[in-house]
């Protein structure tokens, strides 16, 4: 098994974290009282349906989105409005949602489509797992390369779901991560990468190895994990599918 430090200096971090950085979103609200700062709530990602655009994140993040006159997404100081009503996971105990976008996307971001590949991840314990989002609130969602406090965490996982449905389907899984939690907060909502190394050598490794995994929902600081929602399960949530 290489260590993160091998991937480091292969540049695999590197070229993964440049390709996962575009499907990024940070979700702000506008609280109800007079104000017009916007509070920062999570992350979220994109996600392409059927010719729309959608942002996927935990649900928990926006499960009080009553308190708040307007949600927004968008990053860089190129805040939307997130259109129509929070859509929910209908899965019992499936921490996530998705949201509707107002918009086309800039040039600068990026949908992936649930028809891609990508789309679905096989877990393995000999593969190394990547988290990136926006830690943060107000004006500090810029994510900086490091392992501890910032927005880039690679992990190793554990593979253990920690929950199924009555089909036998995995809802949620855990990584083992031995860092700090990040601070400030603001992961919940984010992706998770798998990045598939055991599948080919380092020098062969490239972005079209990513899969995408789950969405993060939360850190349980006591056992050292990183706890995350299966990704396959978005396409049960979306509207008319």
């Amino acid at each position: 098994m290489n260590t993160i430090e091998e991937l480091e200096k292969a540049g695999i971090l590197q070229k993964a974290v440049e390709f996962a950085r575009p499907f990024l979103t940070t979700i702000t609200g506008l609280p109800l009282e007079k104000t017009r700062l916007t509070k920062f709530i999570g992350t979220g990602f994109f996600i392409r349906y059927n010719d729309s655009v959608y942002i996927a994140t935990a649900h928990h993040v926006v499960a009080d989105h009553h308190k708040y006159r307007s949600l927004y997404y968008g990053v860089g100081g190129k805040s939307r409005p997130i259109q129509d009503r929070v859509v929910a996971a209908t899965i019992p105990n499936a921490d996530f949602c998705i949201l509707s976008c107002a918009k086309e996307l800039t040039s600068s971001e990026a949908a992936l489509d649930l028809k891609d590949e990508k789309f679905a991840s096989n877990h393995s314990k000999k593969t190394y797992y990547l988290v990136i989002g926006f830690p943060g609130n107000l004006h500090t969602h810029i994510p900086v390369m490091r392992h501890h406090t910032s927005g880039i965490l690679p992990v190793f996982t554990v593979l253990k779901s920690t929950e199924m449905n009555s089909s036998g389907q995995e809802i949620s899984f855990s990584l083992n991560y031995s860092g700090s939690n990040p601070d400030p907060p603001g992961m919940s909502g984010s992706p998770v990468w798998n990045l598939n190394i055991h599948l080919t050598s380092m020098d062969e490794w490239n972005i079209q190895c990513m899969s995408l995994a789950g969405i993060v929902t939360r850190w349980d600081i006591e056992e050292g994990t990183i706890l995350a929602t299966n990704s396959e399960l978005i396409k049960d949530a979306l509207p008319y599918s």
